[in-house]
């Protein structure tokens, strides 16, 4: 009989704590499930989630990325000269170009051929990469040269150096890149009097339209 009544006993206080345990285990449910009823309508998670963001760093990375792959689709450029974007991305840089202009700017040009050359109806040649006058070669040297030897419009470097400087040079004083690659194109006093050729027009708006779709062009994007 005494035996009965321990195990009576302590079931009695097993079931004593268990009460207890349910209790404060129904208040602490209780407890989250208002608190996260408040947060859902406040518009907040009920506990803290760290988000990874992206530092502008990174997104400029990426989208960097993106304008050269969608330069290489739209100028159809083969492997052996996919080194020019990097190149031409570097000087854009140096000269604070946005690179969706100066991929443009070259393609529209010279279609990226290193020893491009056009000759003129006044007997001037344009050369290489970015299409530097001859007949500026003095010019060129005078303002945008810094080095003591001759500089070559068919090295791709001398070429972007005097042509994004170049080009810069037009905006700082037009304040517009439209009209920056219009006096880049058929000189800074023709934009100045508004007499530009309906061929400047038409060569700027090639390039802008370039630009737009490296910078936007999702179409390139599925390719």
């Amino acid at each position: 009989m005494e035996r009965t009544s321990e195990v009576l006993g302590s079931n009695k206080r097993i079931c004593i704590v268990l009460q207890r345990f349910w209790k404060s285990a129904i208040a602490v449910l209780g407890f989250l499930t208002i608190t996260s009823m408040t947060c859902c309508k406040s518009g907040s998670l009920p506990l803290k989630v760290e988000e990874s963001v992206p530092s502008e760093e990174e997104l400029l990375k990426q989208q960097r990325s993106l304008e050269k792959k969608r330069a290489q689709i739209l100028f159809k450029l083969p492997e052996d000269k996919l080194w020019l974007l990097f190149l031409i991305e570097e000087q854009a840089d140096k000269y604070e170009i946005p690179t969706d202009i100066a991929y443009a700017l070259v393609a529209a040009e010279s279609n990226y051929e290193l020893y491009a050359v056009n000759k003129n109806s006044d007997n001037t040649v344009d050369e290489g990469l970015l299409q530097l006058n001859s007949s500026n070669r003095e010019f060129f040297t005078k303002q945008f040269w810094k080095e003591t030897y001759e500089y070559n419009p068919f090295n791709p470097q001398h070429a972007t150096d005097i042509g994004f400087a170049y080009l810069k040079d037009l905006y700082n004083y037009f304040k517009s890149w439209e009209k920056a690659l219009a006096a880049y194109n058929c000189g800074s006093s023709r934009v100045s009097k508004n007499t530009i050729p309906i061929s400047t027009k038409q060569h700027v708006k090639k390039i802008l339209t370039y630009a737009a779709l490296i910078r936007d062009g999702l179409a390139l994007d599925n390719n």
